[in-house]
């Protein structure tokens, strides 16, 4: 007896043969699609509704009434509690961030453990698609796959918490890639509870946490030079794109063209992978191909993708520089008693930042002064830096910088906030009032045009032009 004849016995077993042929006359993957979809719109929905509650609530207060003491408690009841649910948030967030962080040692071991039960799930995805069908009647629970990869995704929703809670941006947190993978993955493991049937689905997304490889291997100190790091980024990339793809033509060829879904091309996971092995290299034997309309047209947008030129060096360069903005961004404190050409080299070749000038504070109260590239002046604390970069996300390297946590990180992407960092912010905190909302909202702040003041004297310890040190 066959594999497919086994599985179809086992199934018969389980459910009997009739009441298996009026469940499969129904197709509910659409039940499937719909709880991913809705979970992402409902996540939208609440971030924007937080977003438009706070805007009204920290909208400039009426003047107060002078003399009034009542209307003066009020305000300070307000901004006491404002402060407490401040320092919370910031609390929350510190600790969420400390947790994913691959600074830390839990942190370390957090993102090792995500990525090979992201791993395992992939193995039962392929263990799932190894037949050709995409959706099977079977119940619940005596389907042992679906009940280790339930266990799976209840793991890989809390970790989707904690993210969410140390993104700095949550909308833009809600659109990123992994974020897209838990929607697409997560709820449909629920609904098969329901509906005593599963769904193959989009569960190949997983095969996109193979990018986080050379992250992984960086926190283990197994690669060291740019050049390695470069290398395992490519095939991380590649082998990731390869598997989703495959996924994807499995998915389509299975279903059939909509509405009807009576041309399905019966074909296992293992053949779609060969079959985009070998039109990836334009190879193209012919023993395989695709029957449906959408396997097709998805096809031929992959392989436009795929086989389109690359980008000449210049060009990057060019598109790089074009899109690059002035930012401004405080310093951390690893940057105080260097001088600025050692800053300067710093930021350049550790952070990819490049420092333009620094903001140099007058004496007791006095204006401050805008420095570029000034010869003897060094970092003191809290000196604010302004950069040309790409975004502000970049430029806050500058601020989480750490020399003892990230002296031996090699990729600048991985730089971010340390336990040290939290720290110094618990101590500001406890120092200096909380600021507002705006401020926070405002801690970096992108700089559009910068207009002289002709009516002022320039100042003495601004260098000339002429006599600017040349990198």
């Amino acid at each position: 007896m066959s594999g497919c004849d086994e599985e179809a016995a086992v199934l018969t077993t389980e459910i009997p043969a009739t009441d298996l042929d009026d469940c499969l006359k129904v197709r509910k993957w659409w039940c499937f699609l719909l709880s991913s979809i809705f979970t992402f719109l409902a996540g939208l929905l609440v971030v924007l509704l937080w977003r438009a509650f706070a805007f009204l609530c920290c909208r400039k207060e009426p003047e107060l009434a002078p003399n009034d003491p009542k209307q003066k408690e009020q305000k300070a009841s307000r901004q006491g509690k404002q402060d407490f649910e401040g320092t919370f948030m910031t609390e929350a967030k510190d600790w969420a961030g400390e947790l994913i962080s691959g600074q830390t040692t839990t942190g370390r071991i957090l993102v090792v453990l995500v990525f090979i039960l992201s791993i395992a799930s992939l193995i039962i995805y392929f263990i799932d698609a190894s037949s050709e069908e995409v959706e099977r009647c079977q119940k619940w629970s005596n389907n042992i796959t679906q009940q280790i990869d339930l266990a799976f995704n209840i793991f890989f929703m809390v970790y989707f918490f904690i993210r969410f809670i140390a993104a700095s941006d949550k909308l833009w947190f809600m659109l990123e890639m992994y974020s897209f993978v838990d929607y697409f993955t997560i709820p449909p493991s629920f609904v098969s509870i329901y509906l005593d049937r599963t769904w193959i689905g989009l569960r190949f997304l997983r095969a996109l946490r193979l990018m986080t490889v050379p992250d992984i291997l960086q926190y283990l100190n197994m690669l060291e030079t740019s050049s390695s790091i470069r290398l395992a980024q490519l095939v991380s990339i590649f082998i990731s794109v390869w598997l989703t793809a495959a996924g994807i033509i499995h998915l389509l060829e299975n279903s059939g063209d909509p509405l009807e879904f009576n041309n399905p091309q019966q074909l296992s996971y293992w053949t779609c992978v060969y079959f985009l092995i070998v039109t990836m290299s334009t190879v193209g034997y012919g023993d395989v191909y695709c029957e449906t309309v959408l396997g097709r047209t998805f096809l031929v947008f992959f392989l436009l993708v795929g086989l389109s030129p690359d980008t000449q060096a210049w060009q990057n360069d060019y598109l790089q520089g074009t899109g690059c903005e002035m930012y401004t961004e405080t310093l951390s404190p690893s940057f105080t008693g260097m001088t600025f050409p050692q800053a300067s080299e710093l930021c350049f070749t550790k952070l990819k930042l490049l420092l333009l000038a620094i903001e140099i504070k007058g004496e007791e109260g006095a204006d401050s002064k805008i420095s570029i590239n000034p010869r003897g002046a060094k970092i003191l604390a809290n000196t604010q830096g302004f950069f040309i970069a790409q975004s502000a996300d970049e430029v806050k390297r500058a601020w989480f910088y750490c020399k003892a946590c990230h002296d031996d990180i090699k990729d600048e992407t991985l730089i971010k906030k340390c336990k040290c960092k939290n720290l110094i912010n618990r101590n500001r905190r406890s120092n200096i009032p909380s600021p507002s909302p705006n401020q926070m909202l405002n801690s970096t702040k992108q700089v559009n045009k910068v207009k002289p003041n002709v009516n002022r004297q320039p100042p003495d310890n601004i260098v000339s032009p002429s006599t600017y040190n040349r990198p």
